[in-house]
């Protein structure tokens, strides 16, 4: 029997979820965030802030640990994507 309340995990809700975030916790319009746009180089995130967007990510997306999945200052938000879509979609 399935969960009627568990979200399914497609591409488009990873995408969905990456760039609502990032432009959440950035104060920035999800327009402005881009493939390219890094976390901490480009958005400015501290720790903290990589702390509490992972913790988002791991709720949105129903996953248990992404411990040090943002933390590489050079990883960009489609670096991000495909990443979890491997994880995800096997």
């Amino acid at each position: 029997m399935s969960n009627p309340s568990k979200i399914e995990v497609t591409r488009e809700r990873i995408h969905h979820v990456l760039w609502d975030l990032a432009a959440k916790h950035a104060g920035k319009d999800r327009e402005q965030i881009t493939p390219e746009i890094r976390l901490i180089q480009d958005l400015g995130f501290d720790s903290l802030g990589t702390v509490e967007f992972t913790m988002e990510l791991e709720e949105e997306l129903g996953l248990d640990s992404l411990e040090g999945f943002a933390e590489d200052p050079l990883t960009t938000l489609g670096e991000m994507e495909r990443r979890l879509c491997e994880r995800l979609l096997k």
